[in-house]
C-alpha cells in the first residue's frame, strides 16, 4: 500500500481532494532507505488553460491531473530522479476520483518520489490551487410547500455541502427537517432522536 504525503500551505486547497479520493503527493514505501538525491527533479506542469494533448511543459502544460498521472506512470519504470507535478493556479474540476496506486508507479520507483504540488510551492509566488469534485447545480425554483426555501433537482447526486457564491449554505434533505429522527426544541437548540448526525 503506498504512503502519501500531502503538501499544503495557505495556497493549496485539499479538503475537496480528500472528499473525492485524491492524494496530492505520493512517496515510496519506507521499507528501505531512500538513496541520496542524484539529479534535479524532473518537472511536469498542469494548468486549467492547458491541453492534455500537449507535452506537460511549463509553456505547454497538461489540462488535467489525470493526464499528468498518465505521464508519471509512463516515466516511472525509468526514473533517475524525483518527479514533480506542478499544478498552476486555478480550479481543477474532476469528473471522477483520481486514484493513486503504488503498483502503477504513482509513488515513484527506485527510491525516487512523485510529488504533486502547487506551482511555486514554498515561495512567495505559490499559486492557489483547488481540486474539486463539486458539481454546479442550476434551475433553482421556490419550493411550493416551504415558504422561503428554494429547490433544485440533482438526480442521484449525493452531497454533503452546498456553496452559494463561495459561501457555505444550509440545505434541507428529503423529509424537510434536515435531520433523521424526531426533532425536539430545547432551551439551547434542538435534539434529535437519531444518532445519524453524530457520524
Amino acid at each position: 500500500m503506498p504512503i502519501f504525503r500531502i503538501r499544503t500551505r495557505a495556497g493549496v486547497v485539499t479538503q475537496a481532494a480528500v472528499a473525492i479520493g485524491l492524494s496530492v503527493a505520493a512517496l515510496p514505501s519506507p521499507a528501505g532507505a531512500l538513496p541520496a538525491p542524484t539529479a534535479t527533479p524532473a518537472q511536469l506542469y498542469v494548468a486549467p488553460w492547458g491541453k492534455d494533448s500537449w507535452p506537460g511543459t511549463l509553456d505547454r502544460p497538461f489540462a488535467t491531473p489525470a493526464r499528468a498521472q498518465q505521464a508519471v506512470r509512463a516515466r516511472a519504470p525509468r526514473m533517475t530522479s524525483d518527479l514533480v507535478v506542478n499544478l498552476r493556479g486555478g480550479t481543477y474540476h474532476l469528473k471522477a476520483p483520481l486514484r493513486l496506486s503504488e503498483a502503477a508507479g504513482d509513488s515513484g520507483r527506485g527510491g525516487h518520489r512523485v510529488i504533486y504540488q502547487a506551482y511555486g510551492y514554498g515561495t512567495p509566488r505559490e499559486e492557489r490551487v483547488t481540486i474539486s469534485g463539486g458539481r454546479r447545480i442550476s434551475q433553482w425554483r421556490p419550493d411550493q410547500r416551504l415558504r422561503g426555501f428554494w429547490r433544485a433537482d440533482v438526480g442521484g447526486l449525493e452531497t454533503r455541502q452546498l456553496y452559494v457564491e463561495d459561501r457555505r449554505a444550509a440545505r434541507l434533505t428529503r423529509g424537510g427537517t434536515g435531520f433523521p429522527g424526531t426533532l425536539k426544541a430545547t432551551r439551547t437548540g434542538y435534539v434529535t432522536s437519531s444518532a445519524v448526525p453524530r457520524t
